[in-house]
């Protein structure tokens, strides 16, 4: 299922502080676009207005080359899937149960689940590697693991378009990996696109196809890890004196803080 969302000179405002100023980008599916920048640049900000959550005061946010807000809120549900930052799960489910309300948008009024439903959430709960506590409550896992089930709720929608805010933030090194290898293992298999808010720069540059950085509500750079992480720009846009290593094993970029004398962080 191919699927294009773009926004196109997008502005937003959240009360009288304009927080998006004329921002342009788009992901398509079989890619993996990092969403990043320094705090208050307005990555939640686009991730959510791009799911249709915010209402743009100036600009279009397209899908599929029609505008958003014409899209039935079912219909629009079987193309993006959006995680927030902070998810909220049915404490009392079993991960089963919590991972499968992601099918709710393919299951008629008064329906049931069908047998392909059930199917696509068992899929999730491998690819979020928690097939393994599939039985057991939400109340009773670690924030880790309630990230995870989030996580695979939204892999279990199935969709052409996945937001994601900041779905590594609780995850342990061993599912950063696991997950964003996923994410784009999944993409380059003509898989779902996906538009991932991230801060580690690290991550972005190892699994992301291309960074997307927003300063002050604008895009000040858009390309290939390659491209867009340089020192001098990095620097600029996070205020502090920056650096770039090339990693030992794949050559992309690993964005390290510069050594400085006066702060002992020289050795």
């Amino acid at each position: 299922m191919n699927a294009t969302l773009e926004l196109r000179d997008v502005s937003v405002r959240l009360g009288r502080t304009p927080v998006l100023r004329g921002c342009s980008f788009a992901v398509r599916s079989g890619e993996v676009v990092a969403l990043a920048g320094p705090n208050g640049a307005g990555k939640s900000t686009a991730l959510r207005t791009a799911a249709g959550l915010l209402k743009p005061s100036g600009g279009t946010v397209l899908l599929d080359g029609r505008p958003l807000g014409e899209w039935q809120r079912r219909e629009r549900a079987g193309r993006i899937a959006y995680l927030p930052q902070f998810p909220t799960l049915p404490a009392l489910f079993r991960v089963r149960d919590a991972v499968a309300m992601g099918r709710a948008p393919y299951i008629p009024m008064l329906g049931h689940e069908s047998e392909a439903d059930r199917a696509a959430a068992a899929r999730a709960l491998g690819r979020a590697g928690l097939a393994a506590l599939a039985e057991r409550p939400v109340d009773e896992l670690s924030g880790g693991e309630r990230q995870r089930v989030a996580l695979a709720r939204a892999f279990a929608q199935e969709p052409a378009l996945l937001l994601l805010d900041e779905p590594t933030a609780n995850l342990d090194l061993r599912y950063q990996r696991a997950i964003l290898g996923t994410l784009r293992a999944d993409a380059e298999a003509s898989g779902p696109g996906c538009l991932v808010v991230i801060h580690d720069l690290a991550l972005a540059a190892q699994f992301c196809h291309r960074l997307i950085l927003l300063d002050e509500g604008r895009v000040a750079a858009d390309g290939p890890p390659q491209e867009v992480l340089a020192a001098p720009l990095l620097s600029r846009l996070y205020g502090t004196a920056l650096e770039t290593l090339a990693h030992p094993v794949t050559g992309v970029p690993l964005v390290v803080h510069a050594l400085d004398p006066n702060d002992g962080t020289a050795p």
